[in-house]
């Protein structure tokens, strides 16, 4: 008898295990079914895990904070079924509660790849969403487009990166070389028929660079010069001693917070003072901008304006009250003290929209949710209607508005539809002469 059960004791076990491994394959049903970067696991019981790099230190750092709260505010009222997902019928995306998975990546592009790498290959989030900024963005680009993973930009506006072919790239905020679309109008309605312009060489800020070029070129103006200068850089003055010589109407500045500051408070020292100063994207952020330059020597400045809780779109109400209550009171020109929460939160909402729209298939074959994203004709976020060209992925659809300092507030000036005042114009010159 104990040698019968001996025997049959190894026939049970095995039994037991296949059993086991049939119930965990769960046959062809694809309910509680993921992918990660296109193969299918079971997780029923799992987060929808939501992968990506943020700049929490380094150049990047203010802005990369915003970005993330953004989700952070999406994520609560998804999974909570609060603000504009009241009602329901599940917690989460696809019945399960999303949960992001992040790391610094110190605002570094090679520290960003490998954290894609990572999540991508070895950890499998089902979905990833791209670095900050366009430079780190454009770096890890590549990386999800080879592990076939949908990549929406949500904080990536250069043009550059979605002409290059990559099928699973969708742009998600106003491309680049449109933030300062709103000021040519500006420079043309003054009379002014000269500017010179400083660049950040970064695709971001050489795109919006281009615009201006071109804009310059249809109306007429003389653009005097065009200095592109290195992340990093700390001294800007022999580029704005040929300024100051050329004597421009318009000082055009293409560089993010930090630089944007330097060249104003050395602007100030070299006693600059042309008819009229822009700066995109670098007036963002009062507590870098306004405090770091002064708000004497702010005054009059053109910045862009990408959202503001005056907004009337889909989840504006909701998103700046929720923001509020976990963050504190809204500073600046945007949800936080900038755009970019908002962003954040536009990321969310296009995500969610599309898996409600799609389902796990799409999670399977993330190009359908990319075509989705890139065709779609009805996508509602707090930026506003996102509609994208269904080749390239570049949006269409959404132009910044241009605020302009005035009495020590940021005032909208254009376009006409969102304009809270008109500009102000000659700028007188700089305080502390």
């Amino acid at each position: 008898m104990n040698v019968h059960r001996s025997r049959l004791r190894p026939l049970l076990v095995l039994s037991l295990a296949l059993a086991l491994i049939a119930t965990a394959c769960g046959g062809d049903d694809d309910d509680g079914q993921a992918t990660n970067g296109g193969t299918a696991t079971t997780v029923s019981s799992q987060p929808f895990r939501l992968g990506m790099s943020v700049s929490l230190t380094g150049f990047n750092a203010a802005v990369g904070k915003e970005l993330l709260n953004g989700l952070n505010v999406w994520v609560d009222m998804i999974n909570n079924r609060t603000g504009i997902y009241a009602g329901r019928k599940e917690a989460g995306l696809l019945g399960r509660k999303v949960e992001l998975v992040t790391t610094d990546d110190q605002s570094n592009p090679q520290t960003a790849l490998t954290i894609y790498q990572r999540l991508m290959t070895q950890e499998k989030v089902d979905l990833v969403l791209p670095p900050y900024g366009s430079g780190s963005t454009g770096v890890v680009a590549p990386i999800a487009e080879r592990e076939k993973y949908a990549f929406i930009g949500l904080a990536a506006g250069s043009e550059t990166i979605y002409k290059q072919g990559l099928k699973y790239m969708v742009m998600a905020t106003a491309p680049t070389s449109r933030y300062l679309a709103g000021v040519p109008e500006v420079i043309q309605n003054a009379g002014y028929g000269s500017l010179y312009m400083l660049t950040l060489n970064n695709p971001a800020t050489v795109d919006m660079a281009s615009f201006m070029n071109a804009e310059a070129g249809k109306r007429g103006w003389k653009v005097l010069g065009d200095d592109k200068f290195e992340n990093g850089t700390k001294d800007f003055t022999a580029s704005l001693s040929k300024i100051k010589q050329a004597n421009p109407d318009v000082v055009v500045i293409h560089a993010f917070g930090v630089d944007a500051t330097t060249i104003m408070r050395q602007a100030k020292e070299q006693q600059l003072a042309p008819k009229m100063f822009a700066i995109a994207s670098g007036a963002w952020r009062d507590d870098v901008f306004v405090n770091g330059v002064g708000a004497a020597n702010v005054e009059c400045v053109i910045g862009d304006q990408h959202w503001s809780k005056s907004f009337t779109y889909r989840g504006t109400k909701e998103f700046a009250e929720a923001y509020e209550a976990k963050f504190g009171g809204i500073v600046g020109s945007g949800s936080g003290s900038d755009a970019s929460s908002a962003w954040g939160f536009n990321g969310g909402q296009l995500i969610t929209q599309a898996l409600d729209k799609l389902g796990p298939d799409a999670l399977k074959d993330q190009l359908k949710l990319v075509d989705y994203l890139k065709t779609a004709p009805d996508l509602e976020t707090v930026l506003g209607p996102i509609k994208a060209d269904p080749t390239t992925g570049i949006v269409t659809s959404l132009t910044p508005g241009v605020f302009q300092f005035q009495g020590g507030k940021r005032v909208v000036i254009g376009p006409a539809s969102m304009a809270e005042g008109k500009p102000q114009l000659p700028c007188k010159p700089l305080a502390g002469r």
